[in-house]
């Protein structure tokens, strides 16, 4: 009688070798992305990005002031000289 674990095959020795060939690979691809990211997000909290984060959510909300029609400004700049003679 055989034992069963005699029936098993040793795993493939290429096979461990390539994963540990590619995890030289992957890790420092991996840390040059994290640094990336890192120096981004360091330059977006530096120049003021995250300073005011509720002022576009509110903009959407309120109407801006309507820009005066050429000819309001001319008759209020005609009071306005009148008043002041």
């Amino acid at each position: 009688m055989r034992c069963a674990c005699a029936s098993m095959k040793p795993p493939l020795r290429g096979r461990s070798d390539t994963a540990v060939e590619s995890l030289y690979v992957l890790i420092p691809v991996t840390l040059l992305l994290v640094g990336i990211a890192l120096a981004a997000w360091l330059w977006s909290v530096g120049s003021g990005q995250f300073e005011d984060l509720d002022k576009a959510a509110r903009s959407i909300l309120f109407d801006d002031a309507p820009a005066p029609r050429a000819d309001e400004d001319a008759s209020k700049q005609d009071d306005d000289d009148a008043r002041t003679r």
